[in-house]
């Protein structure tokens, strides 16, 4: 399989496992291992995203979009959807 077809592959499947987490899971596992998967979901849709840029991205971009991704992912549904609520204790 091709870059060019696994990329829009991890882009649509990182954002799904990031909705399922931010709107199922959350209230339903403990809030650390919601945030792993949300983790992963955004190191998903990063990789993805660097598939999909028309030139090769070199290893700086990589990097970045990694750690970038699996920081923000969890971060951006913590402050958009607050912490977690009942049920979800760690």
């Amino acid at each position: 399989m091709s870059s060019a077809s696994t990329g829009p592959i991890l882009i649509a499947s990182g954002s799904t496992l990031i909705l399922v987490a931010a709107f199922v899971l959350r209230t339903r596992i403990p809030h650390a291992y919601t945030m792993a998967v949300l983790a992963a979901a955004g190191v998903v849709l990063g990789t993805g995203g660097l598939l999909v840029q028309p030139g090769e991205p070199n290893l700086a971009n990589w990097a970045v979009t990694v750690i970038v991704m699996a920081v923000m992912a969890p971060v951006h549904v913590h402050l958009v959807f607050g912490p977690p609520r009942h049920g979800a204790t760690a």
